[in-house]
């Protein structure tokens, strides 16, 4: 299959390399399930909320492709709850988004917009670190390899190879739905746009609010989202529920959030 991460996930994959393959998916497994629990708890504070989260038919979708959305959505997480909380410094784990960039494609806009210049800072150097740890034991030739391999992605997407129905983004729905690929990019940049406007237009309002409004603006914005890394817009939604809780619901969050719940049971098929 193909492999499309760049060397910094390698420090993850590269100790479970090392272990028989049931011990080392079982612990891959593990591992993405403690994070995102973590991430949930320290949003929700409260156990029910978050076993109504892992119910989602998104956790069956994660484990059953041997996925790193939770992983990713964790780190997603924890990166805005150190906003929401005003702790600058741990939004470093942004940083570790480098694993996957695709879904910290909003973060720079969302820090500048609300100009958190020791997060930028904090982020940039844990990124920095992780390239350079994975210079250090895998050389620049892994970097090369990965450059190369950046086309796999883009065939993916503009061939439909894995299957546009597959694909929560708006490139592929275009693509999906008979779309030249110009138009499929101009609907995909437009969407870009839309949640870097989003991001401008909400970027005062209440800490929680804002995390939903990133989550959405960075699933609008990548071409490339499988339908399981919709942790994402569910991450988002935790947030929102979250805010609703502490204020109020507005009368269209609940039925939203209920679709949110259920909508990767039938994506595929619809």
């Amino acid at each position: 299959t193909a492999w499309v991460y760049p060397p910094v996930f390698l420090l993850v994959a590269a100790p479970l390399a090392a272990l028989p393959y049931l011990p080392a998916l079982l612990l891959w497994q593990l591992l993405g399930v403690i994070l995102i629990i973590w991430a949930l708890s320290a949003i929700l504070k409260d156990r029910l909320a978050v076993l109504v989260c892992l119910a989602s038919p998104l956790t069956p979708m994660v484990l059953g492709h041997g996925q790193n959305a939770f992983l990713t959505s964790a780190l997603l997480g924890g990166g805005l709850l150190a906003l929401a909380a005003e702790r600058p410094g741990r939004a470093g784990l942004f940083g570790a988004l480098a694993c996957k960039p695709q879904l910290a494609v909003q973060v720079a806009p969302l820090l500048l917009f609300t100009r958190n210049w020791r997060a930028i800072g904090a982020s940039l150097l844990v990124s920095a670190i992780l390239v350079g740890a994975s210079l250090l034991l895998w050389g620049a030739d892994a970097w090369l390899a990965f450059i190369d391999s950046t086309s796999l992605p883009r065939r993916f997407m503009e061939e439909g190879a894995v299957g546009h129905y597959k694909s929560a983004s708006l490139f592929s729905m275009a693509r999906h739905w008979g779309g030249s690929l110009p138009i499929s990019y101009l609907l995909q940049a437009l969407g870009a746009v839309a949640g870097m406007a989003l991001l401008w237009r909400l970027r005062a309002s209440s800490p929680f609010v804002l995390c939903a409004v990133a989550c959405a603006a960075i699933a609008l914005s990548t071409p490339y989202l499988l339908d399981y890394d919709m942790t994402v817009v569910g991450l988002g939604a935790v947030f929102l529920y979250a805010e609703a809780r502490r204020t109020t619901f507005l009368d269209y969050e609940k039925a939203a959030l209920a679709y949110i719940w259920v909508a990767p049971w039938f994506g595929r098929q619809a």
